[in-house]
């Protein structure tokens, strides 16, 4: 791979794969490249200590998309978040693999008064990519995500 900037010091090498520059924009832009390949790399990223890591990964598989294995380890990671960027990343990756694996803990999100206001909007962005509903174009999107959650959880029950 070429050398995109000779500030770089340190590479990264994804499991069986070629080396990547390590500076944190292009070596997401890199992983996302390498596409499901980077899924591993990105899944161990959101274990990081690091809040930055751990939005990055969420990142990275927001942008391959419905990534293989990605759900679980993305579920885990949110109930586990405390930096609110690293979780709205979170949410929005839970989107972009459009499984209803994820509606219970998105539904927690919108649900609870609680949640910072902006990991609710992206809850209710998520929980619309999912479920095909538009919630955004509502006049109170939180509010209409939460009735349509009521009837999914009745029908359910």
């Amino acid at each position: 791979m070429r050398r995109i900037s000779n500030r770089l010091k340190t590479e990264v090498a994804l499991p069986g794969t070629q080396t990547l520059p390590f500076d944190a924009a292009h070596a997401t832009w890199g992983l996302i490249a390498k596409g499901t390949a980077a899924i591993p790399y990105a899944v161990g990223m959101l274990r990081s200590n690091a809040p930055d890591a751990r939005e990055d990964g969420a990142a990275i598989l927001t942008r391959i998309g419905r990534a293989p294995g990605a759900v679980h380890p993305l579920l885990e990671a949110l109930a586990a978040e405390t930096d609110a960027t690293a979780r709205d990343s979170l949410v929005l990756a839970l989107g972009a693999m459009k499984s209803r694996t994820a509606i219970p803990a998105l539904a927690h999100l919108i649900q609870d008064e609680n949640t910072d206001g902006d990991t609710r909007f992206s809850a209710v962005e998520s929980l619309g990519r999912i479920v095909h509903r538009r919630f955004l174009h509502r006049k109170d999107p939180i509010q209409s995500a939460i009735k349509w959650l009521d009837r999914y959880q009745k029908r359910d029950t």
